[in-house]
């Protein structure tokens, strides 16, 4: 599916890819809000509508 020309290619791609993803654990709800600003600056409401701070309860938060 990733149309890679040789398995070394593969690696790399996939390296990458992991490379990306979040550590687990409990989500940055300030920097996510940093973020959100971000993408409302950049893309206006186009991007995130007429959101301009994280919904209450985006994020499971388990209790602790």
């Amino acid at each position: 599916m990733m149309r890679v020309d040789d398995d070394a290619e593969f690696k790399a791609l996939q390296e990458g890819f992991n490379a990306g993803t979040p550590a687990a654990g409990a989500v940055d709800l300030a920097a996510a809000d940093r973020m959100l600003k971000v993408m409302a600056d950049l893309g206006g409401s186009d991007l995130v509508g007429e959101v301009t701070a994280l919904p209450d309860g985006l994020f499971y938060i388990p209790a602790e």
